[in-house]
Parts: structure tokens; sequence; C-alpha cells
């Protein structure tokens, strides 16, 4: 028998293209199923290696490794942003219905009776001043992401630290709305923590480690460091989107390990149980370059990352 369903389910697409539908059941149970046109198509792919291509409905912890781990890892931090943008809750669902227009990779999240259509040629959103720019980056405590309720502005960015995303068009940044991708992610400095731990050095770090594993020949974000009046700021590129010559603004599909290996974000760090070199090695075999990929993973692990855990 099929779970009932109160929730109304979110079209999942990929550059224009209905990939599936994630649903939430009324048990608060996240479920994914494909589309049968997608499945069809010559050049389909999968959202996650994890989730392969099939018409059968997917549930459970493959589902909610791949799409929680699309969203900001801290639980104080989606509860706040469930709170800035009236999300009915912070699971993956009801985030991702609220914010999951722009995210890591390709992957887009539209209500079924949105008017929002994917239009790769049209930029539309707002053009910012720097002082505009540094009022958003000084207001990232309170506004998480930059996101309010009133905007047409969202985006889900994964991880800990303090950013925001923006795009760069026409030699301008700009705040985006409705489908179009931003171009860059904003990571603040991140200054004096609670416990005495002075990171006020976090950009110029983390821009200094980019470019020490570049001076080594292996491929890095194009990154630099702005400075918004008073506000310092790592500008890095996103290596998810890609110019076309035809000037259309491509999202490129992609995943993280834990995506692949289905591990939650709960366990995304080795020392609470995620993976560790020996998983990442092992399913690197699939790569279409396996050798370099394998290559750059123990150089991260020699400590050449930028600065990430």
């Amino acid at each position: 028998m099929a779970r009932r369903r109160t929730h109304a389910p979110l079209r999942v697409l990929l550059n224009n293209r209905l990939v599936g539908q994630l649903s939430k059941a009324s048990t608060g149970a996240i479920e994914f199923q494909y589309d049968l046109q997608w499945l069809e198509w010559e050049h389909a792919l999968p959202v996650s290696l994890s989730l392969p291509l099939r018409e059968d409905v997917y549930r459970g912890e493959a589902v909610a490794a791949v799409f929680e781990n699309l969203l900001p890892d801290s639980d104080v931090l989606k509860r706040r942003v469930a709170e800035r943008v009236g999300a009915a809750g912070t699971d993956a669902y009801s985030l991702l219905a609220a914010i999951g227009r722009d995210c890591i990779g390709a992957m887009q999240f539209m209500a079924a009776d949105s008017a929002d259509e994917e239009d790769t040629t049209t930029i539309k959103g707002e053009p910012l001043t720097g002082a505009a720019i540094e009022t958003l980056l000084r207001g990232l405590s309170q506004s998480p992401l930059g996101l309010s309720r009133e905007e047409a502005f969202r985006i889900s960015v994964a991880g800990a630290q303090e950013k925001t995303a923006l795009l760069r068009h026409k030699s301008r940044w700009w705040k985006p709305a409705g489908t179009t991708p931003t171009t860059h992610i904003f990571k603040k400095q991140i200054g004096r923590l609670p416990n005495g731990l002075d990171l006020s050095d976090s950009v110029e770090n983390e821009f200094y480690c980019l470019k020490l594993v570049e001076a080594f020949g292996l491929p890095v974000a194009k990154a630099e460091i702005h400075t918004f009046g008073d506000t310092k700021a790592l500008v890095i590129e996103r290596f998810d989107r890609r110019w076309t010559k035809d000037k259309r603004l491509l999202r490129l599909p992609q995943e993280d390990c834990c995506q692949a290996l289905s591990i939650p974000p709960t366990r995304k760090y080795q020392s609470e149980g995620g993976p560790g070199v020996v998983q990442i090695m092992s399913l690197l075999k699939g790569s279409d370059q396996p050798t370099a990929d394998r290559i750059t993973v123990i150089f991260q692990v020699f400590d050449a990352n930028p600065g990430l855990a």
C-alpha cells in the first residue's frame, strides 16, 4: 500500500529537465522517484551514485543522505534559516522547498505549481553596490546565507561557516532572483570564536592554502580576497557553474563522497563515523581518472587542503 502524502511533491530539475520528484509522506519520511521521461532519455544520469536509475521509489537513509547533504551542516543554522524564510521545518523536504532553487551541484527543487521556470538565457536579479555587499556580509549572523522572507533570493550552501553566494555578471555583483544561478561563494572573515580562538586571519589563511596547492600543480578553485567597506571576504568562483559560448549559465551535476556513500551529514567527518581514506579510495575506483583522483586525495590527507575539513 502506498504511503499517504500530506505534502505536495517537489519537482527536481537538472538544467530545466525534470529528473524526478521529492516527496514527504505523512509519517515524515522523505521519498524520491525518477520521472519516467528522464529514465527514457538517452543521456539520463542519476542524481547520486547511491540512487541508481530505476522506476521504483527510493526511501530511507540513502534518500536522506543525498538531499540533507545539500543543506547547511549545523542544526542551529538550519533552524535559523527555516525561521528566516518561513520553512515548515528543518528536514530536507521542508528546507529545499523553501531555499532549493540554487544548491551545490545542478539540482533545483520547485513546487509543482510554481510559476518559475528555468531560463538559462535571462539573468534575473538585483545589482549590488559594494556598500550593499558589506551590509549583506555583516548581517550573516542574523540572516544566514543572506536570506530573508521578503526577498526572492533563495540559495542553499552546505558547510558550517558563515557564507553566502552571488552572481558575477557584466562586471557587476548581483543578488539573483527566481531560478537564476549564483557563480561565486563569499566566505566572511571568521574572527574570534567564543572559546577565545582567534581566526581573524581565516580569509588570508584559506587563500594562502589554495595558492600553495596550486603551486604543487593541482587544480584548485579560483579565489580572490575582496574588501567591502571594513568587511573582508574570500570570494571563490564556483566549480559547479559554467558559462556557455552562447551566454547561458549552466549548473554542473556533482556530489560529495557522503552523498555517493549514503552517509548522512551527522556523520560527515571521520571522527564522527564518517568516511575514511579507504572508503574514498574504493569509491574512486569507478572514476574516469582513478589514478589522478586518488593522488589528489592523498595530497589532501597530507594537510594540503584549502583550510577545509
